[in-house]
């Protein structure tokens, strides 16, 4: 005899995640894990690090 009170719907398979979605996820968390090391190291980040201290004058 079967179980009335189970829903029919509960053992359909559930449709895979999109390969779109996965490849979005895996950029987004590698992304983050990149910036959360950039802040923890440290070290100056942003435009100015990459000039030497002579390049960012302006008198010639």
């Amino acid at each position: 005899m079967s179980d009335p009170d189970r829903d029919v719907h509960q053992d359909a398979p559930l449709t895979p995640t999109p390969r779109w979605v996965k490849v979005f996820a895996w950029g987004g968390g590698l992304a983050l894990l990149l910036a959360l090391a950039a802040l923890l190291s440290g070290r100056p980040h942003g435009p100015g690090r990459h000039f030497t201290p002579s390049s960012t004058s302006s008198t010639p």
